[in-house]
């Protein structure tokens, strides 16, 4: 979750997950162009600034083909098309602003894969009995 000052209010909640749903619907349909690796994307999780101009949409690609592209390349992508999703995503709100969209990597696959391992360590599997 992004850490703000303050906590989240129930409307930046529900926001929150409105455009998630939103977002997820756009990108069922939307097709990348000029790319040879074709991907989806799954949203894992979107959070709003506390002045909901601002929403930071954390995803991980889901390959189509073998070959797969570098995270900066992948997140390049995105940014690049950040605007076409922020107008569509404007069709599908009834508020006065669209919020900003920043699309960053979800690494809390990768980091429960450490976390796995560490268990799974005899070390500190030893420590824990």
């Amino acid at each position: 979750m992004l850490k703000l000052k303050k906590r989240n209010h129930q409307r930046q909640l529900k926001i929150s997950e409105h455009l998630k749903r939103s977002l997820s619907d756009i990108t069922k349909s939307y097709f990348f162009e000029n790319i040879d690796t074709p991907f989806k994307i799954l949203i894992s999780e979107v959070n709003v600034s506390i002045d909901l101009k601002t929403a930071y949409v954390f995803v991980l690609p889901i390959w189509l083909k073998e070959k797969k592209l570098e995270e900066l390349l992948f997140l390049e992508i995105l940014r690049g098309e950040a605007h076409v999703f922020r107008k569509k995503l404007g069709t599908y709100l009834s508020m006065r602003y669209t919020p900003k969209i920043i699309f960053k990597i979800d690494t809390l696959e990768k980091d429960s894969q450490k976390i796995e391992n560490l268990f799974n360590d005899p070390k500190i599997a030893q420590d824990l009995n």
